[in-house]
């Protein structure tokens, strides 16, 4: 019997050992929803603003996560997809909302915990929004490992340029996160 055969043989054990977890789990999550306050007529909410949105804090169970897709510990966590939605909460009867009022947006990342030494990190982008859309898709930024901020807690933070909206408008973040497993 040559090395292939073998391998070949004791693959299925070795598959079975590892419990299969070659690669890596990919799982979505939402933020929960956040409140953008509207104009309501005060003629200082009219002038450009640097922080458009809250703060949006995301819940990620990652060892849950992972026990639920049948993997190994993570080695590494990234950011794979981010986009806003506009939700219905703050739509009375004949009120549409959507993402007019936003010029640009940068996302960071930031922990939750008091004590972290972890340093606020840019993690996506938007530019250019297209007019009267109700969802929008940033650009990631590849290669920021997000494992320590998920284990100590995770927030979104934002900084952009745009107006406030006309009115109370409320969204929340969908994210698509990628572990690597070890």
């Amino acid at each position: 019997m040559n090395y292939r055969q073998i391998l070949f043989a004791l693959l299925p054990l070795i598959i079975t050992a590892c419990n299969g977890n070659f690669g890596d789990v990919t799982f979505t999550e939402e933020s929960q929803e956040a409140l953008v306050m509207g104009a309501s007529g005060n003629i200082l909410s009219m002038l450009p603003t640097q922080n458009l949105l809250p703060p949006l804090r995301l819940q990620i169970d990652l060892e849950e996560e992972l026990q639920s897709q049948d993997a190994g510990p993570a080695k590494a966590v990234y950011l794979d997809a981010l986009s806003l939605e506009i939700t219905p909460t703050a739509q009375p009867e004949g009120d549409t909302d959507n993402f007019d009022f936003i010029d640009t947006v940068d996302v960071y990342v930031e922990s939750t915990s008091e004590n972290s030494s972890l340093q606020k990190t840019k993690v996506a982008t938007l530019a250019d929004v297209p007019t009267g859309q109700t969802s929008v898709d940033f650009n990631v930024i590849e290669g920021v490992d997000l494992k320590p901020f998920v284990e100590e807690g995770i927030r979104l933070t934002t900084s952009g340029s745009g107006e406030v909206p006309p009115d109370d408008t409320t969204l929340k973040a969908i994210v698509t996160i990628r572990a690597e497993i070890l």
